[in-house]
C-alpha cells in the first residue's frame, strides 16, 4: 500500500506508516529530489547535491497533540506541503521502506501553497 495516490502527493486515508509522532513533533516524508527536468533533461549528481543543501520539501504525514500549543492556530496540519531544514529530525524508515523525518514543529520554515 502507498502512502500516496499519486505523484502529486496526496496521502491516502487511513495509512499507517508505523510511527506516530509524540508532545510538539509532526512526522514528514521528504519528497524525492528529481533526477530529470520537466524537458528530460538528467541531473548530474552535483547538481542534485547543491539542490539536497537548501531547504526540503516535505509533505506533513501526521501531527503531534502538542505541536503548536503556543500558536493561537496551527501552522501545518495533515497532508500539507512544508520546507524544512536539510539537517531538521530524526530520520525513521516507515513499514513501506519509504524514509521519513519526525521534526519539531518548530523546525516548519514555510507552507508552499503551490508547486514551484
Amino acid at each position: 500500500m502507498s502512502i500516496f495516490h499519486d505523484t502529486d502527493y496526496t496521502i491516502t486515508p487511513a495509512y499507517n506508516p508505523g510511527i506516530r509522532p509524540v508532545g510538539p513533533r509532526l512526522l514528514i516524508y521528504p519528497i524525492p529530489i528529481e533526477e530529470r527536468t520537466e524537458g528530460g533533461i538528467i541531473l548530474p549528481e552535483s547538481s542534485r547535491d547543491r539542490e539536497a543543501l537548501r531547504q526540503i520539501k516535505a509533505i506533513v504525514v501526521d501531527v503531534g497533540p502538542e505541536a503548536w500549543q503556543d500558536s493561537k492556530a496551527p501552522w501545518a496540519v495533515c497532508c500539507h506541503k512544508v520546507l524544512i531544514s536539510k539537517y531538521a529530525g530524526y530520520l525513521f524508515k516507515g513499514l513501506d521502506g519509504k524514509d521519513y523525518r519526525i521534526i519539531n514543529d518548530i523546525d516548519v520554515t514555510a507552507i508552499i501553497e503551490e508547486d514551484s
